[in-house]
């Protein structure tokens, strides 16, 4: 059983998430909370490198090979608004086709009747006179300034072909700082948006989350920290709880130090939106939280002293849950 474990270990440290993946899903040596992070970071980068495959795939025409992969995420991980939303254009249709062909013909025509002008013109001037052989020289100039808007129009083309080039490189050296991100242990990734960001946090040796998120910027190569604690305490004073991703949403369990009568209120859940940056209270001053329903929900824990005028080791409590999906 700890050898799937550490294969799965592996395998996501050498980028074979879909490998990594299975693994974990077949180990019984992770915890809980253990298992459902790596589960959920294979899963987020998965679907990246189907994202990056498909776009590839797109940029090169290849609508058919770009509608496979998309049927093949679905069939393994099921819906998934960042594969599913991906616009990939038709293939061409029979009709299509053969209107071209049809176009072609017709071009052909017209091309064999401009030869036919143009053979009939230079007899013309063959013969004219000195007027005409003007006359000539603004054909032939006309002829020129056509074929210099043909050459820009190429040359806007190979300009066009240029950026693509680029955009590629970008995705790729994207794809490489999230390979080599995911690869350290300790700083696991919590969300990418696939093409410029990449959210990270830092834990502990004790296994503890530290008090800030950590955005990297593949395109300028600089890392931004963001605070994350939201309560009334300093952090020395507080600790995050649990951290979980949703749809380019980070929600984070957070408590406070308190005495011994603090989990009354002691809890807070928040929601940073990675798009924006704006945060979000989901609950607030609350006894406890956790995520249910595989990080999709928290369930919030409410509680009221029924005899407070008692000892703090004497009182009861009334216990009212409730659950807010993320």
């Amino acid at each position: 059983m700890g050898e799937h474990r550490d294969r799965a270990w592996r395998l996501f440290q050498e980028g074979d998430y879909e490998e990594a993946f299975s693994e974990a899903t077949a180990s019984t040596a992770f915890s809980p909370e253990e298992r459902r992070q790596f589960i959920g970071q294979c899963r987020a980068l998965i679907a990246e490198q189907y994202k990056f495959l498909i776009a590839d795939a797109i940029s090169q025409s290849d609508y058919a090979k770009a509608s496979s992969l998309r049927v093949q995420y679905r069939e393994k991980y099921g819906a998934n608004p960042m594969i599913d939303e991906i616009s990939i254009p038709s293939l061409p249709s029979k009709s299509a086709s053969s209107s071209s062909t049809s176009s072609g013909k017709s071009s052909a025509l017209i091309l064999i009747g401009i030869i036919v002008a143009f053979v009939l013109i230079a007899v013309i001037i063959a013969v004219s006179t000195s007027h005409d052989k003007d006359d000539e020289v603004s054909i032939f100039e006309e002829d020129s300034v056509e074929s210099s808007e043909y050459y820009s129009d190429y040359a806007d083309s190979y300009s066009a072909t240029s950026v693509t080039t680029y955009e590629d490189t970008g995705r790729e050296r994207f794809q490489e700082k999230l390979h080599e991100l995911s690869g350290v242990a300790d700083i696991p990734v919590i969300y990418s948006d696939g093409e410029r960001y990449i959210w990270r946090i830092s834990t502990t040796p004790y296994g503890k989350y530290e008090k800030s998120l950590m955005v990297y910027d593949t395109k300028t190569d600089r890392e931004d920290t963001i605070n994350i604690n939201k309560t009334d305490f300093p952090d020395d004073e507080m600790e995050i709880s649990e951290i979980t991703e949703n749809d380019g949403e980070i929600s984070i369990i957070m408590m406070e130090y308190r005495n011994s009568n603090g989990w009354i209120e002691g809890t807070h859940v928040w929601t940073i939106n990675c798009s924006t940056r704006r945060w979000h209270c989901v609950a607030k001053a609350v006894a406890g939280a956790e995520f249910v329903n595989g990080g999709r929900a928290v369930e919030i824990s409410e509680a009221e002293i029924l005899n407070p005028d008692e000892p703090t080791a004497f009182q009861e409590y009334d216990i009212t849950k409730y659950t807010i999906n993320l």
